[in-house]
Parts: structure tokens; C-alpha cells; sequence
């Protein structure tokens, strides 16, 4: 069975392959992705990032990910107007929960609720419970990823 796991790329996790500049104070470690994918196994990862996020940006990190781990990555490309608007982030989740649930109806699906805005966990719960039959992990530096 497929395991899948579902994620937003966030600036920490950019911060984390070198693909953002840290500030002098900041310390990101893994990054909420790479810290989940160290702690739960999951045979997929599908990586979507908005249209701002460049594509140099998106494959360094999809290439640094790929050095620390053996997962397959899927990226999407998805057209929000900013990274709290609500419906264009209900937009694309729900395309890519409804395309995944169809192509894999026995996959095991979970969504990543730490990269990325609050704007996109609350779609994502919202999503993941109402309409889709999904799981939830969080990452912490202190505790990788856990199913929540």
C-alpha cells in the first residue's frame, strides 16, 4: 500500500536546504518536511508550492531532500493570489486530495500540517476531515514528525 504524504514547501524548509537566507539568529534544522520524513515512513512525498517559490528554488530543495532521504517526490505548481487566501488554497488541496484518492483509493494519505501558512493547516484539516479520509503530522525540531 501507497503511503503518501501531503505537504506545502514552507520558508523553513527552503531556509533548511540553503535555497533562503537565515537570519543571524535563526536556526531551522532539518525543516518541518525533511524532520517528518526522518521519523515516519511514507513511500511518496507530494510537494506543492506556489508560484512564488521559483523553480530553482523548489529543485534545490526537491535535490537536497532527495540527498537525505529515499522518497519519491512529486512537486505541483499551484496558483494562489497570496499564501492566505482561503480559497485558492481550499482550490488546490482539493484538486490534489480528489486526484490522489482516485488514483489511489487504497493509498494511505496524510497531510502535513507544519510548512506552510495557517492559512493552508486549517484548508488542509478542514479537507482532510470533512471530505477526505486523511491523517495529520506535525514536525517540531525537538521531536521530528508525529501523527496528530
Amino acid at each position: 500500500m501507497k503511503k503518501i504524504l501531503i505537504s506545502w514547501l514552507g520558508n523553513t524548509d527552503l531556509k533548511s536546504a540553503a535555497q533562503m537566507t537565515l537570519r543571524p539568529e535563526e536556526e531551522v534544522g532539518d525543516g518541518p518536511i525533511l524532520g517528518a520524513l526522518k521519523s515516519l515512513s511514507f513511500t511518496e512525498l507530494h510537494l506543492l508550492h506556489d508560484q512564488n517559490q521559483t523553480t530553482e528554488k523548489v529543485n534545490g530543495f526537491i535535490n537536497w531532500l532527495e540527498n537525505h532521504t529515499s522518497i519519491v517526490v512529486k512537486s505541483k505548481k499551484c496558483s494562489l493570489r497570496s499564501p492566505i487566501d482561503f480559497a485558492d488554497i481550499h482550490q488546490a488541496m482539493n484538486t490534489q486530495l480528489s486526484q490522489l484518492t482516485a488514483e489511489n483509493p487504497d493509498a494511505d494519505i496524510s497531510i502535513h500540517l507544519s510548512p506552510g501558512t495557517p492559512a493552508m493547516a486549517s484548508v488542509s484539516v478542514l479537507l482532510g476531515k470533512a471530505r477526505y479520509n486523511t491523517r495529520f503530522v506535525r514536525s517540531t525540531k525537538e521531536h521530528g514528525g508525529e501523527f496528530v
